[in-house]
């Protein structure tokens, strides 16, 4: 089958599945929102175009016109952000912490460009940050200017969620020949699905499948649940489980038992545990042999090799272990176990020591805790019904820090970072509805 027919069948299935609820409803808000058509929606077609070689970049090598679009992309939308952020009364940036932090991190990277061994690729991929952020302070300042309701954002990202999902499963049915890749050329790895248009690999698949999963338990739960919800659950069950992710498999299936005992109480909880025990017993060798996927017992200890490239990691990161050996760059110095060298390490805070050091680290590591103490504190003060996009961010915020330990993720351009910012500013602009008192609110328009 065709890449191109394949993606007319995906459109006419997610088409037919956006005529239900919640999907209609996220589907509205996704074009109604200029940001998400103008710069979103180009940079996931870019990102998810299906070339043959998706290897990491090597100094002195073709870009490509994949990346020359990104590049053009990414100099338009600085352009426009910061004209947008502009006015006569200066530079509006919020005040928030996850912002403070983020900006931090963004120049940390880009004054490691002073001693990384590719200087330029380390401010190119610092300067990618920073239009990122740019655009999520924009997207906050223009919610606050105009009085805009933040709920839209986290209704357009779980479409986004959605779309990625259901299209995957379209495409692991209609076309398993594209769609399923065996995992691994090291050791005998049973073939797990990866999205083919838009191009997405295995373990963000299945994160994606987790979070689609993780929003239609909690409301299937629920008490006002809609036709839709049992639909998203299944989507992303499916997708979780034919991704192989186990990471992703385990962040749902803690989400998942917190999800029933705050429903149904904790014996039910203590009952699903003992019927997950049950069943794990019974049918054992079935459960191990898909965990495992053909790996022998000392690779699946080790995390798929994971704990072999953290050892080797951690060694290089002590011989700078303050400031590092240079974002993005660095780590790519650092020899595998092939003889060649590690495009990533497996981890976005083990990634971040190596290239940026301890006071990297620190600093990304704040900016996630900021942004969900912020999430916390507003949990009792969320309206009934703004409920459901509340819950959307807390379940994005989950998969985002589970699988952060496993894989390189937000700190570098990634899907993660792209729709975590978004979050970031609904989760900003919810704190701020719901504790600024209304005059300050109104004073602080143009400057918070």
């Amino acid at each position: 089958m065709s890449l191109l027919n394949l993606l007319l069948i995906e459109l006419t299935v997610v088409g037919v599945c956006s005529q239900v609820q919640p999907f209609r409803r996220w589907a509205r808000s996704f074009f109604c929102e200029p940001y998400f058509v103008y710069f979103l929606l180009p940079l996931l077609v870019i990102f998810g175009y299906p070339v043959e070689d998706s290897t990491a970049y090597v100094s002195g090598s073709a870009l490509g016109w994949v990346r020359i679009a990104r590049i053009v992309t990414f100099l338009c939308a600085f352009v426009w952000f910061m004209l947008s952020l502009i006015d006569k009364q200066g530079f509006h940036y919020p005040k928030s912490a996850p912002y403070q932090w983020y900006l931090g991190f963004v120049l940390v990277a880009a004054i490691s460009a002073s001693y990384s061994p590719d200087a330029i690729q380390t401010l190119w991929k610092a300067f990618e940050l920073m239009v990122v952020l740019m655009s999520s302070a924009y997207l906050y300042r223009r919610y606050v200017k105009n009085g805009l309701n933040p709920g839209n954002l986290m209704q357009g990202v779980m479409y986004v969620v959605f779309v990625l999902n259901a299209a995957a499963l379209v495409g692991g049915v209609v076309a398993p020949e594209l769609a399923w890749k065996h995992g691994s050329e090291f050791y005998d790895q049973p073939e797990s699905m990866r999205g083919v248009v838009p191009m997405i690999n295995p373990n963000t698949l299945g994160q994606l499948g987790g979070m689609l999963a993780a929003y239609g338990t909690v409301e299937v739960l629920g008490k006002k649940r809609i036709k839709g919800d049992w639909l998203a659950l299944g989507i992303g069950l499916l997708v979780l489980l034919f991704a192989y992710s186990r990471t992703s498999i385990i962040g749902y299936a803690m989400f998942a038992l917190g999800v029933v005992i705050y429903y149904r109480g904790l014996v039910a909880g203590i009952a699903v545990v003992g019927t997950v025990v049950t069943i794990g017993l019974i049918f054992n060798q079935a459960i191990m042999s898909y965990l495992a996927r053909g790996q022998s017992e000392e690779l699946f200890m080790s995390m798929s090799g994971r704990t072999a490239t953290w050892e080797i990691a951690l060694a290089t990161w002590l011989e700078q272990p303050l400031l590092g050996t240079g974002y993005y760059a660095g780590h790519k110095q650092i020899e595998d176990f092939s003889g060649g060298f590690f495009a990533t390490l497996d981890s976005t805070y083990v990634e971040t020591l190596v290239d940026v050091g301890i006071v990297g680290v620190i600093i990304l590591s704040l900016f996630m805790m900021t942004t969900v103490i912020i999430y916390s504190k507003t949990v009792t003060r969320v309206a009934r019904s703004a409920i459901r996009e509340f819950v959307m961010a807390g379940v994005f915020l989950w998969f985002v820090i589970v699988r952060s330990f496993t894989a390189s993720t937000y700190q570098t351009l990634h899907l993660n970072l792209l729709l975590l910012m978004l979050v970031v500013a609904y989760v900003v602009l919810v704190y701020r509805r719901n504790y600024l008192p209304s005059k300050k609110k109104h004073s602080n328009a143009l400057n918070d």
